[in-house]
């Protein structure tokens, strides 16, 4: 038999036969879109993206109505993985195909759209950057934030190389000072986050401490006045007496201390001692050192906090005679 004869007719049976196979093969598939996740994986150690993600990739799948009616992006995978491929830092378009999607058995991929794009990827670096306490919000009126100091002082970080190159320092979790009068110490457990950017020693602990002291003022008092102490027996305890004469009869005091107490301060409230026990001789010239100032009334007035020193004059002189 002639094979060629009918031949038309024959190809032409032949492509209905095809047609009429595929469509009894599909004969019950649906298609169902999905916007899936792009999971990419391969990338070097020495090597970070940046830039934008990947995007969600539409893609359209054919099967049973039985395997895609009820299912979700959660069960459909699209594994990106560039361990094989020629990689440095620059960017790189990353074709997509069907063999990537993972799916239920039975289920075809007709699309991926897009079907590529794009992602950039640069050197990983480290640095060595400080670490600075973050405070939030003012103390208690009067009061003041004289310092702070934090361990570790400096950490390393890494990531890309456009990004740790522009950090200049890495901030700790915000800590409110909001109405202390106290200094403040405090354990953090760690860093606060910072995209793109890795600490070498992820788990290091904080340690900060928030130094807070009243505000500080200064004033200069004119007129304090002297009294003696550990007077030689038979000598009159009183500046005023000829038998004990100190010239000047008053100093000038410079006091340093919490601004609320130095505002308040007068030279009424303060008297400076001179210490005559165990002093020989009747005429002494004493350093402004040899001085104490002490409060005139010390259940009126506490000046503990404060630092007071003589200024006028440089010495004091003393005299003193015997008495009848």
């Amino acid at each position: 038999m002639d094979l060629r004869t009918n031949l038309g007719l024959k190809l032409t049976a032949i492509f209905l036969a095809l047609a009429a196979w595929v469509y009894v093969h599909n004969l019950g598939d649906i298609h169902k879109d999905l916007k899936v996740v792009v999971d990419l994986s391969g990338i070097p150690d020495t090597l970070e993206m940046v830039g934008e993600q990947p995007p969600d990739i539409d893609v359209r799948l054919r099967g049973p109505e039985s395997s895609l009616v009820n299912l979700s992006p959660q069960k459909v995978n699209l594994e990106v993985n560039l361990k094989d491929q020629p990689l440095g830092p620059g960017i790189h378009t990353i074709l997509l195909d069907a063999s990537m999607v993972r799916r239920p058995p039975g289920v075809a991929v007709d699309r991926l759209s897009p079907s590529s794009f794009q992602i950039t990827l640069e050197n990983r670096v480290n640095k060595e950057v400080p670490v600075v306490v973050n405070l939030r919000g003012e103390p208690a009126a009067g009061f003041e934030v004289v310092g702070t100091s934090v361990v570790p002082a400096r950490v390393v970080v890494e990531g890309p190389e456009s990004v740790i190159n522009k950090l200049d320092s890495l901030f700790t979790a915000s800590i409110s000072i909001k109405n202390a009068r106290d200094t403040l110490r405090l354990e953090l457990k760690s860093l606060p986050v910072v995209p793109q950017v890795h600490l070498v020693s992820p788990d290091t602990q904080v340690e900060v401490v928030v130094r807070i002291r009243p505000i500080q003022g200064e004033i200069t008092l004119q007129g304090v006045r002297i009294l003696a102490a550990g007077v030689p027996a038979g000598v009159t305890a009183d500046s005023a007496s000829p038998r004990l004469r100190m010239q000047p009869a008053t100093v000038t005091v410079h006091a340093q201390g919490p601004r609320v107490q130095i505002e308040r301060l007068t030279a009424a409230d303060l008297v400076v001692v001179v210490d005559l026990a165990g002093r020989s001789g009747q005429d002494l010239d004493l350093a402004a050192g040899d001085l104490a100032v002490r409060a005139a009334d010390p259940q009126a007035l506490d000046v503990q906090p404060l630092t007071l020193t003589v200024t006028v004059p440089a010495t004091i002189r003393v005299s003193w005679s015997g008495g009848d």
